[in-house]
């Protein structure tokens, strides 16, 4: 409220009604009102310009002024336990009205900023609060300035009836008892019923009558003139003006309103009056306050003003007070002590108080305090508030030195409202209103009924706080109020002792920062008190406003007991459903014992089971079980299906780089202008009728007791459903049944079956608890996910949180075909190199046919058969065989010719295609369909080269038969296939270029099954690169190799079986003889049968690489390489072979005669006991092929231009007696390996030989095997000089002008010794040029040739 307004009307001129009983009759039985609330709503002047001059010589003008009337018996003081019975009452009244089950948070309010400063019953209680304590006898301000004596125009004899209206004893009690003033001002009113007989003039003669014969003034007042404006529902048109100044009634009149209300006619109130009636009364009673009261009161306030002015006021006139106010005093209570009335002296003077029958002390009208206290009351109502604060300032100091704290209180709280009136300080303000609280208080301490005296100090802290609080003192505002709490608490009134708390807690509210803890606090306080009273909604709304407070905090306890108090009063208010909510809230409760959580779960089951007895209980939002509706996976399916969770996580890219060469369009490659704006609406997402869309959620039970659950499902609504009733027609939700055991967890999957098209809304889940309470939680609704521009985001994770549910509404379109991949015959895990055939069914489960079928993957360890299994001829060729029964033309596993293929079709061929990428692609012919229901078997190939987890990615995309009117057209399936991979062989081969031979080649083939848990057979050993072939190198006893490891030839060029047993745990080496195509082609070209079939699956791998060459050949990962499984590595893209630097001879090599050769090993691993992979104990689990590729296999050392072999009699004798020298010839056979014609040249002596220093100088000692080529050390040195060996003889300098790539040649060296001993010919060099564009050239050492001269034994 505005404190200045409150105050103009609160304190404000009070008239005296007293009416006749044909006057008061008329308005009663015409309008269903009295003559005072006819009176009332015109009693306010907001346009006056009245000018009042009250002491000095300087006038003002009063521009407002208000009017209150009573009738002149309800001018009374009802008693205090009459006024707090209707106040209680008045609460539990508004209460009804303004107390709500679910009320606005005030926290919450605040938080929006539009808390108000009080709640809506409080101001209406303080209204007839201040009501209550009116007409007291130490305050002037609700006596009467004026009487009003209303009588009826059509009286007999007018005079007489307002004679006997004045002499009627129509008088207030404390009038009667000389402690109100008499000697007012009196005003007859004449009332005129213009329907009446008689007329305007009889009505002017009897009020010239009246004003010649009565002492008072007199006004005419016509009334019922014209017809009353009515509303549309045919109510009065200002009905509502007499409503809004009614009060609510007491038992006994006082408080300005009588007992009884006159009783309302059917026309409704003020029926009879007119809006001319209406302008009559204003103009009347404005006409009766500016001619009448107004002088009245300006001609009293200087008469008292004198009377004060003369006896209290002035230097000598306090002294006397001084001296004699004690002796007066105690003079006046001792001759008064058992009288309850005093006569009013001749002259005024200090007489001091009277005891009253209260316990009390009053001031007759005769003395001068109370002539004083009225000079003071009536220039406030004047509006002099200069002049009433100088007079109470004085009268207060008479109070004290009279020790009437009452009515020093009453001055003091007088004081406070003509200081702020006046514009005074707050400090001025706040100090009386102060020092009023602290005299009410005690006098509350000394009288008989302290309680009494509390209400006058709980008024003026009232006023306080409201003055402090319009001022932004929040914290002073609650400070005062508390002092009043503490007052009323002691004197038992809970009811205000309620009320100030509750104000108290909202003040703390408003307090920069606002102290939510402390509101809390008083509130739950203002609660306990309210239950004292026996206030129950209001306590409920208290602890309904601290439970925000507390929610979410550790004061588990404190928001235990608010909700089981406001449970158990709803309950037995009659609302159940309220109840069980805060009966919910009781749970779960974890911080208590068993017993308690069964009692507080057994309150919840009661209270629902009254509630249904009643009628439908909704749904309650259960905490039993908990369940993480933040953390919601979906699953669901559009034209984009995903066959598992896995394919489900993978990252977008991978599956839009394998779905491209398609042409699904699914998703497709898309760029920031294809990216919806932030401001457009974001799509639902799409599922396809008659497809399950399934939720999985987790659910625990938190309390100490087993929980059982029933009926739990999903909450959905249809676009299309008008009622609940008709929604299994459109949805079809599964349903569980289980108990969850104390402490326990779980996983639930629920899925939801949209029927038909439109719009499916999964609101949340649903329950029953224990069979009787049903339960429910919502889902929250997310953002949509963050765009893939979104900075700081890794692709993978924003691919991730498409799982979780982000939107609670989807688009269902009409149902599609759909096809579903399983392998039927699918292995646990593979051997590293394994070579397994796994069978596919492909079947349409959707109600349509499909068509178009396409497959893509980009793993190359993976090949989907290009024919039906019906026509697959001899997919693994020798390798499904024993190696001893191949034939060229054998076959295994091969159907018989009878055998129809899938689908009715005699034969189904799938093509293949390599697109960008590396993707490979499948295709199936357009006029393939699959019916629903039916199934389509075919052979997938699994290779894993690599020692890592295979996870594959594939891709199925398929049309449907016929074009679909609304959705998409074709559709995508995301399925993996991932299998653990164990470790087995692993190959690595070591190649060297041939000492005997130009054309040879060394390979040595480290075979390693140290880490693979299977024994392995080496079945076959080929190479597969078009005219290189293999021969076996007979074993000598090699470190590390097997005995009899070389075996046989098949018969077929290139292919070698291996013998070869490898048990778990061993490693072994073979040695082959590895020989390149000729220009000539004289060698027969290595192809291999089985490799070239149709649909040979290595055919397959072997021309899509798995790792590039480095990483191929069969390694494994070293041991702290990781074996996650869940995040393996991508798949392995085909990389090309390994070209030349830039620069080398090489760079330009091209054709069969210059590619590295490709070799496969073959393997069988041993049967196996079935106890180990699943199958029945006692069988044997199938062998398993595989084989490892070797690509790209170059030497170790690199390829040498020029390759060149000295040859010659490694030993001779010659007879140096006769000849001092030996000549031996030399044979040089040179081969031009470059990919260009070369220029040769051999010079001969321009070399220095290699030698190895050594203590012993260049000698060389020459181990000699006792059989094979002699080989050289250079560990020793023995034999003469190095300078001394040898002589070249002959031509020096040999030139081979051309010599064709690939062609070799040769020459014939001399070399002349002169003494017996073993030498290392070797200082000769070789150098080559070629002579195509880019010329280059270089030169080499020749290789060593050993010579052994014996000298010859004479005969």
């Amino acid at each position: 409220m505005d404190l200045r307004n409150w105050i103009l009307e609160r304190v404000s001129p009070a008239v005296m009604v007293v009416s006749s009983p044909a006057a008061d009759a008329i308005c009663r039985e015409k309008n269903g009102l009295t003559v005072v609330d006819l009176l009332r709503p015109h009693g306010s002047f907001h346009h006056l310009s009245v000018p009042v001059r009250t002491v000095g010589d300087t006038s003002y003008r009063i521009r407002e002024l208000q009017l209150r009337f009573f009738h002149s018996q309800t001018m009374t003081q009802p008693s205090r336990e009459v006024a707090d019975e209707h106040l209680h009452q008045l609460l539990n009244t508004l209460a009804k009205e303004h107390v709500d089950n679910e009320p606005t948070s005030m926290v919450h309010l605040l938080r929006k900023g539009s808390l108000s400063y009080q709640t809506p019953w409080f101001e209406r209680y303080r209204q007839e609060f201040f009501r209550m304590l009116a007409f007291a006898e130490h305050e002037c301000y609700d006596h009467p300035v004026a009487c009003l004596y209303v009588v009826h125009v059509d009286a007999e004899d007018i005079v007489a009836e307002l004679q006997q209206l004045q002499a009627g004893g129509n008088v207030p009690p404390l009038m009667r008892q000389g402690l109100m003033e008499a000697s007012i001002l009196q005003h007859c009113l004449v009332l005129h019923d213009a329907t009446s007989e008689g007329g305007d003039a009889r009505a002017q003669e009897q009020l010239k009558t009246l004003a010649a014969r009565s002492n008072c003034s007199c006004s005419l007042m016509k009334v019922h003139v014209g017809t009353s404006d009515r509303k549309a529902n045919g109510e009065p048109g200002h009905a509502g003006l007499w409503r809004a100044h009614f009060q609510p009634r007491l038992p006994r009149a006082s408080a300005g309103e009588l007992p009884d209300r006159p009783e309302e006619p059917d026309q409704g109130l003020g029926a009879a009056l007119s809006s001319t009636d209406l302008k009559t009364i204003t103009q009347v009673l404005e006409d009766f306050t500016v001619r009448y009261l107004l002088p009245d009161l300006e001609l009293r306030l200087r008469a008292l003003n004198q009377q004060v002015l003369v006896s209290r006021k002035g230097l000598r006139n306090q002294l006397k007070s001084l001296w004699r106010g004690k002796s007066a005093s105690s003079t006046s209570l001792a001759n008064n002590s058992n009288n309850h009335t005093a006569p009013a002296p001749e002259t005024p003077g200090r007489t001091g108080p009277t005891p009253t029958a209260a316990g009390g002390q009053a001031y007759s009208t005769g003395s001068m305090e109370f002539q004083m206290r009225m000079l003071a009351d009536v220039a406030f109502l004047m509006q002099d508030y200069e002049l009433a604060g100088t007079t109470l300032r004085l009268l207060a100091a008479d109070f004290k030195s009279d020790r009437a704290w009452k009515h020093y209180a009453g001055a003091q709280e007088m004081l406070a409202l003509a200081s702020f009136m006046a514009g005074a300080s707050m400090a001025t303000v706040t100090a009386a209103f102060s020092e009023a609280f602290s005299a009410y208080t005690e006098v509350a301490r000394a009288a008989r009924e302290p309680a009494a005296m509390v209400r006058y100090a709980t008024r003026t802290a009232l006023m306080l706080a409201e003055y402090q609080r319009a001022h932004g003192q929040f914290p002073e505002a609650h400070s005062a109020l508390l002092q009043g709490y503490r007052q009323e608490y002691e004197m038992g009134s809970s009811m205000r002792a309620a009320l100030l708390l509750e104000q108290a807690a909202l003040f703390q509210l408003h307090r920069t920062p606002a102290l939510t803890h402390k509101f809390a606090f008083y509130i739950v306080l203002a609660g306990t008190e309210y239950q004292k009273s026996s206030l129950l909604r209001l306590r409920a709304h208290a602890y309904r406003q601290a439970l925000p407070v507390y929610q979410g905090k550790e004061w588990n306890y404190i928001k235990e007991h608010l909700h089981d108090a406001l449970g158990k009063q709803l309950r037995e208010g009659g609302e159940p459903v309220a109840a069980a909510r805060h009966f919910v809230a009781l749970l779960p409760g974890a911080f208590n014992p068993e017993a308690w959580q069964a009692y507080f779960l057994q309150q919840l089951l009661d209270t629902v089971q009254e509630a249904a007895a009643k009628g439908k209980v909704p749904p309650l939002d259960l905490p039993v079980p908990e369940v993480d509706v933040s953390r919601v996976l979906v699953r669901h399916d559009d034209h984009i299906c995903h066959a598992d969770s896995a394919a489900l996580s993978q990252p977008l890219d991978q599956w839009r780089l394998l779905e491209g060469p398609l042409g699904a369009g699914a998703e497709g490659t898309t760029s920031w202008l294809d990216e919806p704006s932030s401001k457009a609406a974001v799509r639902p997402p799409t599922i396809v009728a008659d497809e399950p869309l399934t939720l999985t959620l987790n659910m625990s039970n938190p309390m100490k007791l087993p929980l059982r659950l029933s009926h739990l499902r999903l909450s959905c609504s249809h676009s299309l459903c008008r009622d609940e009733a008709s929604l299994s027609q459109y949805v079809q939700a599964d349903e569980l049944e289980f108990t969850l055991d104390p402490s326990d967890a779980v996983q639930i999957g629920l899925s939801v079956r949209p029927l038909q098209p439109g719009m499916l809304t999964v609101d949340g889940l649903e329950w029953t608890l224990n069979d009787h309470v049903r339960g429910f939680r919502a889902f929250p609704a997310r953002d949509p996910a963050p765009s893939r521009r979104t900075t700081g985001v890794r692709r993978g994770a924003a691919v991730r949180d498409r799982r979780i549910l982000q939107s609670r509404t989807f688009n269902v379109i009409p149902a599609m075909p759909r096809l579903e991949v399983h392998m039927e015959n699918a292995p646990p895990s593979l051997l590293q190199g394994q070579l397994f055939c796994c069978r596919l069914s492909l079947r349409n489960t959707g109600p349509t046919p499909l068509k178009s079928l396409r497959m893509a993957t980009l793993h190359p360890d993976i090949h989907l058969a290009p024919l039906d299994p019906s026509h697959d001829d001899d997919p693994l060729g020798p390798l499904s065989q024993s190696s001893a029964d191949t034939q060229p033309g054998a076959h295994s596993g091969a159907s018989p010719p009878h055998q129809h293929s899938p689908l009715g079709q005699s034969r189904v061929v799938a093509r293949s295609h390599t697109a960008k990428h590396g993707v490979h692609v499948q295709t199936w012919p357009s006029e393939l369909a699959i019916e629903p229901g039916q199934a389509l078997r075919w052979n997938l190939w699994l290779h894993p080269r690599s020692y890592e987890p295979l996870l594959a990615l594939l891709s199925w995309c398929y049309e449907a038969a016929q074009s679909p009117s609304d959705g998409p057209r074709q559709r995508l399936l995301r399925m993996t296939a991932r299998y653990d991979v164990q470790p087995a062989l692993a190959v690595t081969p070591v190649l060297t270029p041939s000492a005997q031979d130009l054309h040879k080649h060394l390979l040595r083939l480290d075979l390693d099954n140290s880490q693979g848990a299977t024994a392995l057979d080496i079945s076959e050993v080929a190479c597969s690169t078009p005219g290189w072939s293999l021969t076996p190198i007979a074993d000598r006893g090699h470190a590390g190799a097997a005995p009899s490891a070389i075996g046989g030839s098949t018969g077929r060029p290139g292919v070698q079986h291996q013998h070869l047993e490898m048990p778990a745990g061993t490693r072994r080496a073979a040695f082959f003889h590895l020989h390149p195509p000729t220009r000539s082609g004289g060698n027969v070209t290595s192809g291999v049968r089985w490799m070239e079939a149709d649909a040979g699956p290595l055919a397959h791998f072997q021309a899509r690489p798995s790792h590039p060459p480095t990483e191929a050949r069969g390694t494994r990962r070293t041991s702290d390489t990781s074996t996650d499984g869940a995040s393996p590595s991508p798949a392995p893209v085909p990389s090309p072979s390994r070209a030349a630097p830039p620069g080398s001879p090489f760079a330009a090599a091209q054709g069969p005669l210059w590619d590295s050769p490709n070799i496969l090993v073959a393997w069988r691993s041993h049967a196996q006991p079935a106890s180990t992979s699943g199958e029945a104990l006692g069988a044997e689990v199938p062998q398993a092929v595989g084989a490892v590729h070797l690509l790209d296999c170059r030497l170790q050392e690199g390829q040498a231009p020029i390759r060149a072999l000295a040859e010659g009699c490694g030993r001779v004798t010659h007879d140096f007696a006769a000849a001092g020298a030996c000549s031996v010839p030399l044979r040089l056979h040179l081969r031009n390996c470059l990919p260009h014609p070369a220029g040769l040249s051999v010079e001969a002596g321009h070399m220095q030989p290699h030698t190895a220093p050594s203590e012993a100088g260049a000698w060389r000692c020459l181990s000699v095997p006792a059989d094979g080529p002699v080989q050289a050390s250079d560990s020793q040195a023995v034999g003469p000089p190095a300078a001394l060996d040898h002589l070249w003889c002959g031509c020096a300098c040999t030139r081979i002008p051309d010599l064709p790539s690939g062609h070799q040649t040769s020459i014939t060296l001399q070399v002349a010794v002169f003494a017996p001993g073993l030498y290392k010919i070797a200082d000769y060099g070789i150098g080559w040029t070629t002579t195509s564009q880019g010329a280059q050239q270089g030169s080499f050492p020749g290789p060593p040739f050993l010579l052994q001269v014996d000298a010859a034994v004479p005969s």
